[in-house]
């Protein structure tokens, strides 16, 4: 059995002492209300950052989609007018292979097709 003497009694009151003033409290353990500032700030400096680089890769992208627009329009631009060329190559190849035929055949209705290639 245990009997309280003034030897346990002092220790105890000093081991109190000691814990209360060593032992954090709750105040002593949350930050200061200027660090907490500090913290959302750079909280909201990383998200702001963050956003910032979203937006730059989507006009990187937007850029990139409009060079190959502009590619595609300059390549169709150029080769426009071979594109004619050929056109009129095949309309004047089959205009006379239509006279070559036109004795020895019906060409109605290859002729109907060649204007229908034409409008």
């Amino acid at each position: 059995m245990f009997y309280p003497t003034i030897t346990t009694g002092i220790f105890v009151m000093v081991f109190s002492i000691f814990t209360l003033v060593s032992a954090p409290t709750v105040s002593a353990l949350t930050p200061p209300e200027s660090r907490i500032d500090d913290i959302r700030h750079i909280i909201r400096s990383n998200i702001n950052s963050a956003r910032s680089k979203i937006a730059e890769a989507s006009i990187q992208k937007c850029d990139n989609v409009e060079t190959r627009i502009s590619t595609q329009i300059a390549r169709f631009e150029n080769n426009k007018q071979r594109h004619i060329d050929q056109y009129n190559q095949i309309k004047g190849k089959t205009q006379s292979l239509i006279n070559e035929l036109q004795g020895k055949t019906d060409v109605i209705a290859i002729k109907t097709k060649l204007q229908a290639l034409d409008s």
